[in-house]
């Protein structure tokens, strides 16, 4: 057979702490004319090509992911015989593991709270939204249109390197951890739902939640601005890894999207595009509902059997865990491929590289027509509350007296900038 491979050199730069917004790293030409790269026999820009990309949480001035969860340490778990579940489904790589008391889980599920901006459809004494949907008949559950995105962090840290990640989460409403393995039987609680791919399965972490809302963007049929997930279909975007250019299958954009659309997008917001393992294919449930992307999800880690698959590539990506700001949207001309491809007329910039491609075309629909992509997209809207901002009066640790000029430093920290601690004030 015959196989092709690119090679070439991988450079990570690393910071220990938050460097801030910075502008993406470009690799272009070094004075106008005389050019970066080079191929290996010395001529330059012929078949080399770079691409710059950010993996994990980004240099920020405000972290919206800052509230810890006191007393929950979890693991997270890729699916697999004898995990939770056995193999992976729709929106489903693995799970949240090591939840060890009931009050483990309690902790966790109120830290995590509501997920969709209304406390009033909150349930049990945690007061949280579970992110999923189930029918009247119990007979299936699903991610619904509001999933949890929270924040983890590695308890201990082997070196300065070790990074935090996003994850994107949803409650199990049917299933323990024992209903899965008799392995987990000292695991309590309900199954948290890892939508998106582990990092690691041996790391133990600290889980940030943020009170801000996480949505899914969708065709909002009855304009009731609540994902049907049995009715109404999803706006999906197909990328390039490297490239800052997103095409949607519909028009997006607040200024001049249908009024179906929900959440409409616009210049400045906070988008993910998490690899949840979503489907390419429409497909139906035992009671005969019919749901956009229920099929043709990846059901291993690693196609092994696939014969043309020498080098055993995973079905994950598992650096997908990163925000993108929209820079720009916009409508563009319809193109050779426009009508009869895909289309590609509806487009989003975004502030850096992604860090992970999805160019397939599919039929998440159902229609029959391979003309879309599969990834759907999800819109964070940042909350004012629960959130910690960077550079601040008084390092964050006082109030500043407008008057003197002072500040008024909370207890435990002295100094001009309430920069010092004091161990005998805490």
């Amino acid at each position: 057979k015959g196989y092709a491979a690119e090679c070439g050199n991988v450079y990570s730069l690393t910071f220990t702490g938050n460097p801030g917004i910075l502008k993406e790293l470009e690799v272009d030409y070094y004075d106008g004319g005389r050019p970066t790269l080079f191929n290996q026999w010395g001529y330059a820009g012929l078949n080399i090509s770079s691409m710059v990309y950010t993996k994990g949480v980004p240099g920020a001035d405000v972290d919206y992911f800052a509230t810890k969860c006191e007393g929950v340490k979890v693991k997270t778990k890729f699916a697999g015989d004898m995990q939770v579940p056995y193999k992976p489904s729709v929106n489903i790589w693995g799970a949240i593991r090591d939840i060890d008391s009931d009050d483990e889980y309690s902790q966790l599920a109120r830290c995590l709270g509501d997920s969709d901006g209304s406390a009033a459809n909150n349930v049990d004494t945690t007061d949280w939204d579970f992110g999923s949907y189930v029918p009247t008949d119990k007979t299936y559950e699903k991610m619904g249109g509001n999933p949890h995105i929270v924040k983890m962090v590695p308890t201990t840290k082997s070196d300065n390197f070790a990074p935090a990640y996003y994850h994107l989460v949803w409650g199990s409403q049917l299933y323990t951890y024992s209903n899965w393995t008799s392995y987990a039987s000292t695991e309590y609680g309900k199954v948290f739902w890892l939508a998106s791919p582990p990092v690691s399965e041996t790391e133990e972490y600290n889980v940030y939640a943020t009170d801000g809302v996480a949505e899914v963007v969708f065709y909002d049929t009855d304009e009731d601005h609540d994902l049907d997930v049995v009715g109404e279909p999803r706006v999906t975007a197909t990328f390039s890894q490297g490239s800052k250019v997103i095409y949607t299958s519909y028009d997006t954009a607040c200024e001049s999207a249908s009024s179906f659309i929900h959440p409409c997008l616009d210049k400045g917001d906070m988008i993910f595009l998490f690899d949840a393992n979503w489907g390419r294919l429409s497909s139906s449930e035992a009671n005969g509902d019919t749901i956009f992307g229920n099929g043709g999800e990846h059901k291993v880690l690693t196609d092994f059997d696939v014969s043309n698959n020498a080098w055993k590539f995973n079905n994950y990506e598992s650096f997908t865990n990163t925000y993108y700001t929209i820079d720009k949207i916009y409508k563009e001309d319809p193109t050779a491929k426009t009508f009869s491809v895909a289309e590609d007329r509806f487009r989003i910039v975004v502030d850096k590289g992604i860090n992970w491609g999805a160019t397939n075309y599919t039929d998440p629909d159902g229609d029959g027509l391979s003309n879309t992509g599969y990834v759907q997209i999800i819109k964070f809207s940042p909350a004012t509350t629960g959130n910690y901002k960077f550079v601040n009066e008084c390092s964050n640790r006082g109030t500043c007296d407008g008057d003197s000029g002072m500040c008024d430093c909370f207890s435990g920290w002295e100094g001009q900038a309430c920069t010092v601690q004091n161990a005998l004030a805490m």
